[in-house]
């Protein structure tokens, strides 16, 4: 874009005569990208700076996990795994003997994620007065109802690290699943993003040539 583009547009414009749109929007974009390329990096540079900033503020990664879970399938990716990673480590660390409070506060700093962190502290705090994990967690309306319903029958039965292992076990299943249907949604998208960005860099060279010949 800012070499083989302006020796290009040379050629093109020594012929003389008005240029086609895309040519001239080729044109601008190319000589935009040479002289005020520096301009392009000191906003990245600023943006990233500002991205960490606002990560580190409490609210603002709260607000940024938020986000994430409600795109669309990327987020049911990331609640998925979130999930996952609470019921294999919870189930872990039960099976040491570590108590149900103590090893939600663990879990909780090991989630990745603060909207879920919140409502494992949520629910928590409703242990402590004597409720149970799966209705604790159904106020959180987080967790799917499958947590809860699963999470209700380990209790009930007395075999509640058990349930949270097949619980991890299923959810990575669905993980793998939604990773595939990700990327096949992914590469054709970047492919013909890609198509459409050559195919335009073409038609705006050759848009002039054709014209040139027609004179």
């Amino acid at each position: 874009m800012t070499v083989v583009v302006p020796r290009i547009v040379k050629i093109i414009t020594k012929r003389g005569g008005a240029l086609p749109l895309p040519t001239e929007i080729l044109i601008g974009i190319s000589g935009f990208l040479r002289h005020f390329w520096w301009l392009l990096l000191l906003f990245l540079l600023a943006f990233i700076v500002a991205f960490k900033l606002f990560l580190q503020n409490e609210r603002g990664r709260y607000l940024f996990d938020a986000f994430l879970l409600k795109i669309p399938i990327i987020g049911d990716l990331f609640k998925k795994q979130a999930i996952s990673r609470f019921a294999i480590t919870l189930s872990t660390l039960m099976e040491s003997g570590i108590p149900s409070l103590e090893a939600l506060e663990i879990v909780e700093k090991i989630v990745g994620n603060k909207v879920l962190e919140k409502a494992i502290a949520d629910a928590r705090a409703q242990i402590v007065e004597g409720k149970d994990i799966s209705v604790s967690l159904e106020k959180s309306k987080i967790f799917p109802p499958v947590v809860q319903c699963m999470i209700a029958t380990g209790e009930q039965s007395g075999h509640l690290e058990e349930i949270l292992e097949q619980l991890a076990e299923a959810f990575d299943e669905e993980i793998d699943l939604t990773t595939q249907k990700l990327t096949s949604m992914i590469e054709p998208v970047i492919i013909v993003a890609l198509a459409g960005v050559v195919g335009f860099i073409v038609l705006a060279v050759v848009l002039p040539m054709v014209q040139g010949f027609q004179m």
